[in-house]
């Protein structure tokens, strides 16, 4: 509960939340005994306080399967985040990221009106195997230099689990303390590099996102340029993706050029595709006056 109440008082203190996460796994660790977790029930009861009393998208993280089997929950958020974790399931690392993609496709078919983003996924780079996954540094770097390009041919958005080692973890087989990219010392592992790149064109059998507005009002792209700008301040912020994003809820509205500006796949539409590629554009350091590359 007190959990929860600093969850609803923090957009109104900061204004670069752009959406809210009730709970990480609660119903994952409820159905299989543990502690910390919580009915479905109760999590869908705190998810729809949260969402009473913010103006930002609110969603729960869980894995894949408890989505798949659980379509209230889904109903109860704004939009899911589904955990993935190949190595849990025993999977060989030449299948690991294939197994992510699927298990990411089979949710998205299942909830054609949602979006769905991959909230936590990776590969420790030590450990014991489990199954016929087996960790290493070397195993660790293909998963994500195949995870990232793959990810950009599908137009998939990922969390990756985790930036950095952390030294207290303790989990079975020994994998806690070496999930991140970086060493707990931030020392890197190996090169890497997560700018983005140019992505492909869609295919004609690219499932489009989920069109949740109507389509823009005709403006001039010279005057208006979908920049991610939409709050019109000459800056890429926080702030922005989160006018996305109230939008896409029904929560605000936007000036025909603000919507412009929010189109930034460029389709006539503002979805929460667009809100979440502003969002991972502030996080690149990107500006207005960049192209920003999106589904």
């Amino acid at each position: 509960e007190k959990e929860c109440d600093n969850l609803i008082e923090l957009p109104g203190k900061y204004d670069n939340i752009p959406f809210i996460v009730v709970g990480s796994e609660a119903v994952y660790r409820y159905e299989q005994g543990y502690d910390q977790g919580l009915s479905k029930d109760k999590v869908i009861e705190q998810i729809n306080r949260v969402k009473k009393n913010v103006s930002v998208p609110v969603t729960t993280a869980e894995p894949f399967h408890v989505w798949l089997n659980n379509s209230d929950l889904a109903d109860a958020v704004d939009m899911l985040f589904i955990n993935i974790h190949p190595y849990w399931e025993g999977i060989p690392i030449d299948d690991a990221v294939d197994h992510v993609l699927q298990k990411y496709r089979e949710v998205n078919d299942a909830y054609p009106d949602k979006c769905v983003v991959i909230s936590e996924t990776g590969w420790p780079s030590d450990g014991n195997s489990k199954g016929q996954a087996q960790p290493s540094i070397d195993n660790q770097k293909k998963f994500i230099k195949n995870l990232i390009e793959s990810a950009r041919k599908e137009f998939v958005n990922i969390f990756y689990f985790e930036a950095f080692d952390e030294k207290w973890k303790k989990e079975l087989n020994e994998v806690g303390p070496h999930w991140g990219l970086y060493y707990s010392n931030r020392a890197s592992k190996y090169p890497i590099d997560l700018r983005p790149t140019p992505s492909p064109t869609p295919s004609p059998t690219s499932k489009a996102t989920p069109t949740l507005t109507p389509s823009l009002t005709p403006t001039s792209t010279q005057s208006c340029p979908s920049d991610g700008d939409v709050n019109e301040d000459g800056k890429l912020t926080a702030k922005d993706a989160l006018l996305a994003f109230q939008y896409v809820l029904g929560k605000t509205s936007l000036t025909s050029c603000q919507q412009s500006h929010a189109d930034v796949n460029g389709n006539g539409k503002v979805t929460a595709a667009d809100a979440l590629c502003i969002f991972k554009a502030v996080l690149n350091g990107s500006s207005p006056s960049e192209t920003l590359l999106c589904e």
